[in-house]
């Protein structure tokens, strides 16, 4: 993904520019907070948090979605995307769930892990069980 040219066409706009601007840096802040944790769990539940896939769904749908309208609506493909590059991901996780599988882990980035969230969650075929509730055994 071109984050590059997003910023380059939000730039384009003061008001988008500042908004850009302050969102990367509030996502920084928080992505750094949970990096720095000592212990990988903590890290992991950090990541995880509903907070955090709400703020990383936001950007794209809040702030993305909406710079280059003007010019053939570069964010919104951007972020539809974004969304087919999560979908197909887990196209993949689904096609390779053997029948009568009873635990799966998913491994994926932050950035991917809220999507991976809400299309687990609409599917009847899976029940979700939160990384927290997991790592709270350690």
């Amino acid at each position: 993904m071109r984050f590059d040219l997003l910023q380059k066409k939000a730039g384009e706009n003061e008001e988008l520019k500042n908004e850009f601007s302050e969102s990367l840096k509030s996502f920084s802040i928080d992505y750094k907070t949970c990096i720095n944790e000592i212990e990988l769990i903590k890290t992991l539940k950090c990541l995880n948090t509903a907070e955090n896939r709400l703020s990383n769904k936001g950007f794209y749908i809040s702030l993305a979605n909406k710079i280059g309208v003007e010019d053939n609506y570069f964010g919104a493909n951007l972020v539809a995307d974004w969304y087919r590059r999560n979908l197909l991901i887990y196209a993949n996780f689904q096609a390779q769930i053997k029948k009568g599988s009873k635990n799966v882990l998913i491994l994926v980035g932050a950035g991917h892990s809220a999507m991976i969230y809400d299309l687990i969650k609409n599917d009847k075929n899976f029940n979700l069980i939160e990384v927290d509730e997991i790592l709270q055994k350690f």
